[in-house]
């Protein structure tokens, strides 16, 4: 007579075990997947470009498009609802998926990210970190959009730089557009920062500046959608503040566009939260207790290729 013997301690053990070593692994282990397809609309062919970033921790997926060569150029208004075609579309697409971050250097001359081709140049596609760079080239200068995760963490690290050809004095401006917390109204759109909280002016698009003097933080909120913090779709900045001269905000109580500006010879650095199931409160008080940003960034930058 055959008698089994079931161990259960024994193997629910086993099983936690494998848990933790798969949580160990996915902890230093991130993931990027670079796809890109050829579509048309209009009679041109356009590029779309779907970034999947896997952490471990937070899955990400962004896109890019764009129509190709000059024609790159109607991208704006025929092809991206007037913004930059790089979006954000997992864990939501409340940072625009039609563009939530715009880049321009101007001078006596300029160059501007919306109406050009960007290049796809995958930095590093698997380990403790993932990156890759959109790079934006015209005649007149250039932009490049860095964007990088770290394994084990939940936010998206993103660079701008940019140059003019000329080498004339430049001003960078990175401009980031978001929906918190959707799309549907009724809305009341907020800002917070450190000793700052602004509320919309109604429908009316207005543009005030930020407050530089505190701690380099933003949040993105709405008061009436969602007030129990039960959904995801509060939308955070921390941004280096040694390469910004100046902020604003413009809303229209719909969109909500922050931009920042500083010397086109310093890279700009940013990281960007996707935040919830949180109140508008509690996730202040999470982006306010960030107290590693500069370390952080260096882990995501430094070693990196240098900007052309």
């Amino acid at each position: 007579m055959l008698v089994l013997v079931c161990h259960a301690p024994l193997l629910r053990a086993a099983d936690a075990e494998l848990e933790r070593l798969k949580v160990a692994a996915s902890a230093n282990r991130a993931t990027l997947a670079v796809r890109t397809e050829y579509l048309g609309v209009n009679g041109y062919a356009f590029e779309h470009t779907e970034f999947q970033i896997d952490t471990g921790r937070r899955a990400y997926a962004l896109q890019y498009k764009s129509f190709l060569g000059p024609q790159a150029a109607l991208n704006p208004k025929s092809l991206n609802d007037w913004c930059s075609g790089y979006g954000m579309l997992k864990p939501h697409p409340y940072w625009y998926h039609g563009g939530f971050l715009s880049a321009t250097v101007a001078g006596a001359s300029s160059v501007c990210m919306d109406g050009i081709q960007g290049q796809v140049r995958p930095l590093e596609t698997a380990g403790p970190r993932v990156g890759y760079d959109l790079v934006f080239a015209a005649g007149t200068g250039l932009v490049i959009i860095r964007t990088v995760a770290l394994a084990g963490r939940d936010e998206l690290f993103v660079s701008v730089s940019g140059k003019l050809n000329s080498g004339e004095n430049a001003t960078l401006t990175s401009a980031f557009r978001g929906y918190p917390l959707g799309m549907k109204g009724p809305f009341d759109r907020w800002v917070h920062g450190h000793g700052q909280d602004l509320q919309n002016s109604g429908p009316t698009r207005t543009t005030t500046p930020l407050k530089l003097d505190g701690a380099p933080w933003l949040l993105l909120a709405d008061h009436k959608l969602d007030p129990d913090g039960r959904q995801s779709g509060l939308l955070g900045l921390i941004f280096d503040r040694k390469a910004v001269s100046g902020a604003t905000l413009t809303t229209d109580n719909y969109s909500i566009t922050v931009s920042v500006e500083g010397p086109a010879t310093t890279e700009q650095r940013f990281i960007v939260y996707t935040l919830g199931p949180l109140t508008w409160e509690a996730a202040c008080k999470k982006l306010a207790d960030v107290k590693d940003a500069t370390e952080l960034l260096g882990q995501a930058f430094e070693g990196l290729p240098n900007f052309p």
